[in-house]
């Protein structure tokens, strides 16, 4: 026989049925139990359940601990697999001794996976393996590597109201300050001259309302998400929590920013230059669900950001975010982040992006050393 020695990533199909001895242990604990409820099996109070695995069934190392000393007794393969649902094995990961995994009678499908590939680059190579299938996403081919790969960590983004006020109102002072007006009083000549009577007095009573509306309330809510350790990348699973009844607050925004343009018309005569900011809530709800289609052109992005990023075709509020996408992002990355429009929570605590990174890549380190 030829020595094979597996590494993370390899992929071994079972040539035989095999009956494995799986410990109650953290890592087990799940998949053992979606075994029994599939299988209709009472549960088991041993050290140990023995679970069927058929003939066929595909295995994708997800670990291999192997260690020397006293630890040499704990070592063991971690595997992912998709399940079997007519065998009754479910999607899910567990870990074998090495001595049971040496009695497995298996074909190697993969052997040396595409482990130094960046993952976006994984994902495209296996998309094109199915001949760019409509059918197959590059959402649930990312989720498929995923498998049940435990989450690190999780955490929220809100639209900070009070910055986006600031940020509206530093573009209107920018564009009066550049036709030598201090304030909008001193331009109300100019701006009857452009836009009539009664004007001015219109601009002055929305931008008064607009203040106060938004004043009133701190943040709204943008999106969940939760931190994944894949093929040694970060990984963020988004859900878009943007609800339709924050869409007034988007039109006060908007109304603010079509203000700064008729202001700025009337100062320049300029009546398509634009002025340099957009809501963030205009972000969100770009497409009424989702952010993610437009996000890139709107906020002047790398548009490569939208290569990193993977929707999910069933539900488009949801996404697949990369950590290589992290600093082409408009989610996360620290370019002039104190001018953030978003605010950040992870693990119920109030954080900055320059620390939700860090705290990112050192869970990561973490996650990679277990």
């Amino acid at each position: 026989m030829k020595l094979f020695i597996p590494i993370v990533g390899s992929q071994l199909r079972l040539l035989k049925p095999a009956t494995v001895s799986v410990k109650y242990a953290s890592q087990n604990n799940k998949f053992i139990k979606s075994y029994e409820e599939m299988n209709n099996l009472a549960v088991m109070k041993s050290r140990k359940t023995d679970i069927n695995l058929p003939k066929g069934l595909e295995l994708t190392v997800d670990r291999v601990y192997i260690r020397q000393g006293d630890s040499a007794d704990y070592n063991s393969l971690t595997f992912k697999t998709q399940g079997d649902e007519m065998a009754g094995i479910p999607k899910g990961r567990f870990f074998l001794s090495v001595d049971m995994v040496n009695t497995l009678d298996v074909k190697v499908v993969e052997s040396k996976p595409d482990l130094d590939l960046p993952l976006h680059k994984v994902i495209s190579k296996k998309w094109d393996s199915y001949s760019h299938n409509a059918r197959v996403s590059s959402y649930k081919i990312l989720k498929d590597i995923m498998g049940d790969t435990p989450v690190l960590g999780s955490g929220k983004i809100s639209i900070n109201l009070v910055t986006e006020l600031e940020r509206h109102q530093a573009a209107l002072d920018e564009c009066l300050e550049s036709a030598g007006f201090q304030t909008i009083v001193e331009a109300k000549e100019r701006i009857i001259e452009t836009h009539g009577e009664g004007s001015f007095e219109n601009i002055c009573e929305e931008l008064a309302f607009a203040r106060k509306s938004l004043i009133d309330r701190t943040e709204i809510p943008a999106f969940t998400f939760d931190q994944y350790a894949v093929n040694g990348e970060i990984v963020l699973s988004l859900q878009n929590t943007f609800h339709k009844d924050h869409f007034a607050f988007g039109e006060i925004l908007d109304q603010m920013y079509h203000i700064i343009r008729c202001v700025k018309y009337a100062l320049t005569g300029d009546r398509y230059t634009h002025v340099g900011v957009k809501s963030s809530i205009d972000l969100v709800s770009s497409t009424g669900k989702t952010p993610f289609t437009t996000a890139g052109a709107r906020y002047g992005i790398s548009q490569e950001y939208g290569a990193h990023i993977y929707r999910n075709p069933e539900d488009e509020a949801e996404a697949l975010l990369l950590g290589s996408s992290f600093s082409k992002s408009v989610l996360l990355h620290t370019k002039e982040y104190k001018n953030h429009p978003f605010a950040y929570e992870f693990e119920g605590e109030a954080i900055e992006v320059p620390a939700l990174r860090r705290e990112f890549n050192k869970r990561l380190k973490t996650a990679e050393a277990d």
